[in-house]
């Protein structure tokens, strides 16, 4: 089999790297890893002093509230019933996992079987992404 000339490449790599597809997964991740660091920082500043709390509360909202434009970007890209479903389903999963991680609490079975609902409501939203 020959190798791919170097332009055809390039090609091939620029035409994935611009795909509407690729450009609304790559929004998603960005607004869940912004999302999951806002309720790091949220829990973080929850205990402690006044000035940790505030300082908590501001950088989580500097986090949490610009995650808000990916959003809006999300919506120009994909139909914002999915865009919310998929953002905000995968902002709580995300969280969820990140804060039992970080601060050592564990998760029960009720929350798992929750957690599990999520996932199968997020599947089912974006069932029909293919047709858009």
């Amino acid at each position: 089999m020959a190798a791919l000339p170097s332009q055809e490449i390039i090609m091939i790599i620029t035409k994935i790297l611009t795909s509407e597809l690729f450009v609304a997964a790559c929004l998603l991740l960005i607004f869940w890893a912004m999302q999951v660091l806002a309720q790091i920082l949220f829990k973080y500043g929850s205990e402690g002093t006044s000035m940790r709390w505030w300082l908590g509360f501001a950088a989580g909202n500097v986090f949490g509230a610009s995650s808000i434009l990916l959003l809006m970007k999300l919506y120009t890209r994909m139909n914002p019933n999915l865009a919310l479903a998929l953002g905000a389903g995968g902002a709580f999963l995300f969280s969820q996992f990140v804060l039992s991680w970080v601060f050592g609490s564990r998760l029960m079975v009720s929350q798992w079987i929750g957690l599990l609902l999520i996932t199968a409501g997020m599947t089912l939203a974006s069932l029909d992404l293919s047709h858009q």
